[in-house]
């Protein structure tokens, strides 16, 4: 699993150096038309964002992984929380020219959690949707109270995942260019999304034959006390 892993890095770091290495060369032997300047710097500049984003997710994976994280708990209304959290993320969505359909119960659910640690979980997992699908794609969010566990769905109505990927689209690297497109990155997202709701001791499933009009719908689960 190590083997992999590093191999799975190196080829994703392979990618946006050998750009940085070609376009910095470039400028070096002066070979840069002067209308294409700005053009190449952008393109180092993203490139160096992503494999900085590389980098940090891996750390941040290793930490999950290895019990390293100081973990911050409060009670909190979790219907309130989520509320609050989809308000503060409306612009990034509506900027990405997505829609939003959310249905939250009004209703006061108590859950000891880390707010941190959640808030960068759901990040993950509607990164994945903005990422991967086309604009006009509506994102579903949905909260449900059943008996032993609250449930939240978060689903889109774009293109959807293969489904010889879902089984295992939350292990390290899976999310990367083998399942949504070129251009898919890590795929530790999810993985470190996985672990996050493991450490409050919820599941995280991806539905194999999403409900209509779900393409894509992840399903996560936490126990009521």
């Amino acid at each position: 699993e190590r083997g992999r892993i590093l191999a799975n890095l190196s080829h994703d770091l392979k990618i946006p150096l050998t750009v940085i290495a070609g376009y910095s060369k470039a400028f070096l032997d002066e070979i840069v038309p002067k209308e294409k300047e700005k053009e190449y710097m952008m393109a180092i500049y993203n490139k160096c964002d992503t494999a900085t984003n590389i980098i940090n997710s891996l750390l941040d994976f290793t930490k999950y992984e290895n019990n390293e994280l100081k973990l911050n708990y409060e009670i909190v209304n979790l219907c309130e929380f989520l509320t609050k959290y989809l308000a503060q993320k409306y612009y990034e969505i509506n900027l990405a020219k997505f829609n939003i359909n959310v249905d939250i119960l009004n209703e006061k659910i108590l859950f000891r959690i880390d707010k941190l640690l959640i808030t960068r979980m759901l990040d993950n997992i509607i990164a994945n949707s903005l990422k991967y699908n086309k604009e006009g794609t509506t994102i579903y969010f949905k909260v449900e109270k059943l008996k032993k566990y609250v449930r939240i769905i978060i689903a889109d109505d774009g293109k959807g995942i293969k489904k010889e990927l879902k089984n295992n689209l939350f292990e390290p690297f899976i999310s990367g260019d083998a399942s949504r497109g070129p251009d898919a990155g890590t795929g530790l997202g999810l993985a470190i999304a996985k672990r996050v709701v493991e450490i409050h001791n919820g599941k995280i499933r991806i539905v194999g034959v999403p409900r209509k009009p779900y393409k894509t719908e992840f399903i996560i689960e936490f126990p009521l006390s």
